[in-house]
């Protein structure tokens, strides 16, 4: 049986949202023609969501759909 001032611990890790929108933008190459497509992704949500610094991730990418998933799983 729990103590009396114990508390059940769910170890979920939520997002305060679950959309983010941003803007295809490009990534400057030094005055260079035809800079490739960037998406900058950052905030403090990332790592509410499971995405500490340092670890690893991976991109799967399909026609209007990108999903990043970590390779810890936390």
């Amino acid at each position: 049986m729990a103590a009396h001032d114990s508390t059940s611990r769910n170890m979920v890790n939520t997002a305060t949202k679950t959309a983010r929108y941003y803007t295809v933008g490009y990534a400057p190459q030094n005055g260079r023609p035809n800079p490739p497509s960037a998406i900058n992704l950052k905030g403090r949500w990332l790592e509410e969501s499971g995405f500490m610094t340092g670890i690893p991730i991976t991109v799967t990418v399909e026609r209007g759909r990108i999903v990043i998933e970590t390779e810890i799983n936390l």
